[in-house]
């Protein structure tokens, strides 16, 4: 079957479900059939993202199991759902390091896709004292760029523990240009750190100025 074959099979198996009601789709994700259980998830998305929280299982597994030819839609419900979610997958990246690369890489491009709203979760999970994974957090704050900035700068400004000032001040330079909001508190935490903290937070401050 092409892929255009194959999108239009998708499209009418869904639309033939359009009666179905979200407890429907639910209970769906239960079945014993994994491509049953990959279109209910992603129904339940289309649906209602907001509501969809407990079809995330069931959409990680469709983008582990390439048999399905599901994972792109399934990776599509993840950045849809992922507004309303995020602490459910950023919960998801610290706790399971067993997890597969394809399920990493689509719950990090869902968080990057939410914005501002998985930039407040990164943070607020950094704040209470997640460590082992910050240098990954932080990857995906510079991923997220301009909406992660004001997080970012809230750290370096409210005497946050020195290796979070030196994460969100080194973060703020990879974001570059679009983090020039972050000059002025950035200048501040410059004029307090000690000598061997300063250089650093400068060399942030060159490359946001330095721009693109």
């Amino acid at each position: 079957m092409s892929r255009a074959s194959f999108r239009f099979a998708l499209f009418a198996c869904l639309c033939a479900g359009c009666a179905k009601s979200e407890s429907d789709w639910r209970a769906e994700l239960r079945s014993s059939d994994p491509f049953v259980r990959a279109l209910a998830a992603i129904a339940l998305v289309e649906l209602a993202p907001e509501r969809a929280n407990d079809a995330t299982t069931g959409l990680l597994e469709t983008i582990d199991r390439r048999e399905l030819a599901l994972g792109d839609a399934a990776a599509r419900s993840l950045a849809r759902a992922a507004p309303f979610a995020c602490e459910q997958f950023v919960t998801l990246l610290v706790r399971d390091d067993l997890m597969t690369s394809d399920r990493r890489a689509a719950i990090e491009s869902a968080l990057v896709a939410a914005g501002p709203r998985a930039a407040e979760t990164l943070v607020a999970v950094l704040r209470g004292g997640e460590r082992v994974h910050a240098e990954a957090l932080g990857d995906l704050l510079a991923r997220i760029g301009a909406p992660a900035v004001p997080d970012l700068v809230a750290l370096c400004a409210e005497g946050a523990p020195r290796e979070l000032e030196n994460l969100a001040a080194r973060t703020l330079g990879r974001i570059g240009a679009p983090a020039r909001a972050a000059l002025p508190t950035l200048v501040e935490l410059s004029r307090r750190v000690e000598p061997e903290r300063r250089a650093m937070v400068d060399e942030a401050i060159r490359r946001i100025e330095r721009g693109p």
